[in-house]
């Protein structure tokens, strides 16, 4: 059985008030915080579609942010970290993400507690997946943080002028079925459907052509440190599976285009599938294939919106991952 649809909202941008870790993370903490959505609507962290989110500043300097869904079946803290001195977080084991100064940091944790210390050994005193690498400051200067956000998952997109890095993490996943058997992603309600997906932090424009199939790029797992990410989550523990979308689909129109008799947008469901053994994990849940479009754009049918661009360009029509409204 299908789990309920989803319904994606965004929040807006914000601009960081210096290319630093701190500065990149008050730019999200401000959006994880606002009171109204980009489009003029009322945004009440904890209700609706809008996590809540909180802070952890070290002698007033923000080293970390950490998000709660509103629904939380899971018990999932999103926390992005990071800071300019030396420090020893947790960080994804296989493959082996290394700690750096100047670059933003992802993780997630379930059954959570209280916080404790990002950088520690598990930062909710609970199950902890480690951190990958999600924006490396010292290529990129971003000038403006995006969020979307729904009641179960988060969409972070930090970009630069020109290029855009995307991160995005939460129960993403629709296996589909209530009890899957695969030996790696099992249980539609305890496991799979909860994945995270990083850009890494090397790559001068992170997410060009995420419908290629070559490595790093969004929707796709690279083996090597550093790199693109993209995993679903073991069953009640922080083991990490890779997964890979399951189809090269590729639209090449843009927005003026691709819509049905009705107006709207017409949208394919994007599949993944573990890079080992190449067993299905399910459809991604209002994450869609669709035309090109430029980053933050929307599309509308009879004046009411219908998804959201999450786009690999700030200022050309290109790659897309819709976002369903």
């Amino acid at each position: 059985m299908s789990l309920a649809a989803l319904t994606w909202k965004y929040v807006g941008s914000s601009v960081p008030a210096a290319n630093t870790v701190e500065g990149v993370l008050n730019a999200l903490y401000t959006l994880g915080t606002a009171v109204t959505y980009n489009d003029a609507t009322t945004r009440t962290p904890g209700s609706g579609q809008a996590g809540t989110f909180a802070r952890y500043q070290n002698g007033g300097v923000t080293e970390a942010v950490y998000a709660t869904p509103v629904s939380d079946t899971f018990g999932l803290r999103h926390i992005w970290a990071g800071a300019a001195g030396a420090k020893t977080p947790t960080m994804i084991s296989s493959p082996a993400d290394t700690w750096a100064t100047a670059t933003v940091l992802f993780g997630i944790s379930r059954s959570s507690g209280a916080y404790s210390a990002w950088d520690g050994a598990t930062p909710f005193g609970s199950v902890f997946t480690g951190y990958a690498r999600a924006c490396a400051l010292g290529s990129h200067t971003i000038a403006r943080v995006h969020l979307w956000e729904n009641a179960v998952a988060f969409y972070v997109v930090y970009a630069t002028t020109t290029t855009t890095i995307h991160n995005f993490s939460g129960e993403l996943v629709d296996p589909g079925v209530t009890n899957a058997t695969s030996p790696t992603c099992a249980e539609a309600t305890t496991g799979s459907r909860i994945v995270f997906a990083t850009n890494g932090s090397t790559q001068v424009t992170a997410v060009a052509g995420w419908t290629n199939n070559s490595h790093p790029a969004l929707l796709t797992h690279s083996s090597t440190a550093n790199l693109a990410h993209f995993f679903a989550l073991g069953v009640g523990a922080a083991t990490l599976t890779p997964i890979d979308r399951t189809f090269n689909q590729q639209f090449a129109s843009n927005t003026s285009s691709c819509v049905n008799a009705d107006g709207d947008l017409v949208t394919m469901p994007i599949y993944v599938h573990t890079t080992t053994g190449n067993f299905m994990v399910g459809r991604l849940r209002e994450m869609m294939l669709g035309p090109d479009a430029k980053l933050a754009q929307s599309a509308s049918a009879s004046g009411v919106v219908k998804a959201y661009a999450a786009s690999t360009s700030i200022s050309s029509d290109t790659d897309t991952l819709w976002l369903r409204a």
